[in-house]
């Protein structure tokens, strides 16, 4: 059993990169429309407890985080799938980070050519950093776990 699930942990990441692509392959107007309605959700939410925000400012703050969260469960699940299959935690680490910002590259490469978006590092830096976190997150629960 543990052989079988061994064999499938690349799986989930895979997956993951899978809806990433997805999700960038959208034209920008219709990803801008996504994050828009989150953002407008949110105002009035903040609204309702008298918080008042810039729109324009929480919308791009949204948009910050979900790069890192969207990231940050990739790197995560690189970091799992790697110490799944009896890799150290260094080389695991490594790996996951290595694979997490080359798609992060990718993924930004990808929305040059599609219609109304842009690569911007900005975006890669976020995305690495949100991937860094995790697997370092990954490590840390790793050591404790050892003591």
């Amino acid at each position: 059993m543990v052989h079988k699930l061994k064999s499938y942990t690349w799986i989930l990441p895979a997956i993951w990169m899978g809806l990433i692509f997805v999700f960038s392959h959208q034209p920008g107007n219709e990803s801008a429309e996504l994050s828009s309605g989150i953002t407008q959700i949110l105002l009035k939410v903040l609204l309702a407890v008298n918080i008042s925000l810039d729109e324009l400012s929480l919308h791009n703050a949204i948009r910050t985080i979900a790069h890192f969260m969207i990231f940050f469960i990739l790197g995560y699940l690189w970091y799992i799938a790697f110490r799944i299959r009896d890799i150290s935690p260094k080389q695991s680490a490594s790996r996951a980070f290595i694979i997490s910002v080359g798609y992060a590259f990718f993924d930004e490469a990808h929305q040059y050519f599609i219609p109304s978006r842009a690569c911007e590092l900005k975006d890669v830096m976020v995305d690495s950093f949100g991937a860094g976190c995790a697997i370092g997150l990954g490590w840390l629960l790793t050591i404790l776990k050892r003591k």
